[in-house]
């Protein structure tokens, strides 16, 4: 399992397993992505605090504790995702958003892409994986994952090369919200490709809408 930190507005945090708290999940930074750590196959329970931390209750938990179903042989990424803003909405309190990772082999000469939607007020995107060098979509496009609503995942498995990625509100080809250039996709690899931080006009620029890519395997 692995945890990843992706609350653009939230300090940096300890996040504990069943009260303890692993060294890699220490003062973890916003972008902050861990390898993946072992964890024995039972109900666990997840909790994220403030950085740095005393014990599992001071100071007080930024989130409800989770608690999580880890099955044998299982491999999962755990996103922190939301917004600690006093006007977020509802859907958008800061939690841990589980996913369950298919590391197994894609197909050959392709790449297995997991597009995971963590950005709190982009609404419902669409995402492009173009030739090289592309900074606008064609009308004969069609994305990589289409209809991406917060906190979902969406995996292809497009042939190895290298393209540009762009993101779209869904069904709309301009304005392009985030374009990132010359993205290698290796045959037989297998990444997550995160679209995280804020929308907003005004965001410090490290909160600022970007793609955030993983090697998964």
């Amino acid at each position: 399992m692995r945890v990843l930190h992706l609350i653009p507005d939230a300090p940096a945090v300890d996040v504990r397993i069943d009260g303890a708290l692993p060294d890699e999940w220490r003062a973890l930074a916003f972008g902050g992505a861990p390898a993946y750590r072992s964890a024995s196959a039972r109900t666990s329970v997840l909790t994220m605090q403030v950085a740095p931390s005393t014990t599992p209750d001071a100071p007080r938990p930024l989130l409800t504790s989770s608690r999580i179903d880890l099955q044998r042989n299982t491999d999962y990424t755990f996103v922190l995702s939301g917004r600690l803003a006093a006007d977020s909405a509802a859907d958008d309190q800061p939690t841990f958003a589980p996913y369950i990772d298919d590391n197994t082999a894609p197909p050959a000469g392709t790449t297995r892409v997991r597009v995971l939607h963590a950005s709190p007020d982009a609404g419902p995107v669409d995402v492009y994986a173009l030739p090289a060098g592309t900074t606008t979509i064609p009308a004969t496009a069609t994305p990589l994952v289409r209809g991406m609503s917060f906190r979902s995942a969406r995996a292809a498995t497009p042939t190895a090369g290298s393209y540009a990625l762009l993101l779209t509100r869904v069904n709309e080809r301009t304005p392009v919200l985030l374009v990132q250039d010359n993205v290698t996709l290796a045959a037989g690899a297998g990444v997550t490709v995160l679209a995280r931080g804020v929308v907003r006009t005004g965001a410090p620029p490290a909160q600022a809408l970007r793609f955030q890519l993983l090697v998964d395997r």
